[in-house]
C-alpha cells in the first residue's frame, strides 16, 4: 500500500466500520471517529492534513456511521508544533472547519435520520449512504480512488428530476434511478438532496 493510500479519508470510514463491529450488541453504543487536524506524525517530510481532506475524512465517517466527530488538537511536527492546533496555527484552518461544522449542523436533522439500507450503489471507488428526512430522499458520496471519476450512483427510490447538490450552487439529474456526476479525486465528496422518493417514507 502506498504512503497516499495509507493518508486517504476513506480510511476513517473504515475504521468507524471496524469500531462499530465491535460494538456488543451490535449497535448498543454509539460510535464517534477522531479525526486529524494536524501533522499527525513525528516525521517532517509526511504532510499536514489540509482542509478538504479534514471535510472528506469527517464525511467519510458520517457515511459509515458515526454518531459524533472529534477533533484531535494537536501537531507533533511540521510547521506548527502545537497542542492547540486551531488555537495556534492559523485562521485558514478554523474558518474551513467552522464552515464544515456549519454543514454538519444544517443537516442534523437528516443525519439523525435512520440510514436507508442499500438503497444506493456506485459502479465506481464511491462510498454512498441514503437517508430521508421530510419526504426528500439524500445521498452522502465520498470518493474513496486517488484519481478522477466519472461515476454513476443507483438510487433505488429516487424519483426522475433534477437533485440539488447541497453546497455547490448546482444541479444534476436523476435519469432512471441514477445520479452521474465527477469525482475529481479521493477527498471529493457531494451531498445530493432529491425532492420527494419512492421508498415509502
Amino acid at each position: 500500500m502506498s504512503e497516499m493510500e495509507c493518508r486517504k479519508a476513506a480510511n476513517y470510514g473504515w475504521t468507524v466500520d471496524k469500531l462499530r463491529s465491535l460494538v456488543q450488541p451490535k449497535n448498543s453504543k454509539p460510535v464517534w471517529a477522531l479525526v486529524e487536524v494536524g501533522h499527525p506524525s513525528t516525521e517532517d517530510g509526511a504532510p499536514t492534513i489540509a482542509n478538504d481532506q479534514i471535510r472528506a475524512a469527517v464525511w467519510s465517517s458520517i457515511i459509515h456511521g458515526a454518531r459524533g466527530i472529534v477533533y484531535f488538537n494537536h501537531s507533533f511536527s511540521g510547521p506548527c508544533f502545537s497542542f492547540h492546533v486551531l488555537r495556534d496555527c492559523g485562521s485558514k484552518l478554523r474558518i474551513g472547519l467552522r464552515e464544515l461544522n456549519q454543514q454538519v449542523a444544517a443537516l442534523a436533522p437528516v443525519l439523525n435520520a435512520p440510514f436507508v439500507d442499500g438503497a444506493a450503489r456506485s459502479n465506481g471507488e464511491i462510498d454512498v449512504a441514503v437517508k430521508i428526512h421530510e419526504g426528500d430522499l439524500y445521498v452522502l458520496a465520498a470518493s474513496t480512488d486517488e484519481k478522477s471519476q466519472n461515476a454513476m450512483i443507483d438510487v433505488a427510490c429516487a424519483p426522475e428530476g433534477p437533485a440539488e447538490v447541497v453546497g455547490e450552487n448546482r444541479k444534476v439529474n436523476v435519469s432512471n434511478g441514477s445520479i452521474r456526476d465527477t469525482f475529481a479525486n479521493a477527498e471529493t465528496v457531494h451531498i445530493y438532496k432529491v425532492t420527494s422518493n419512492t421508498c415509502g417514507y
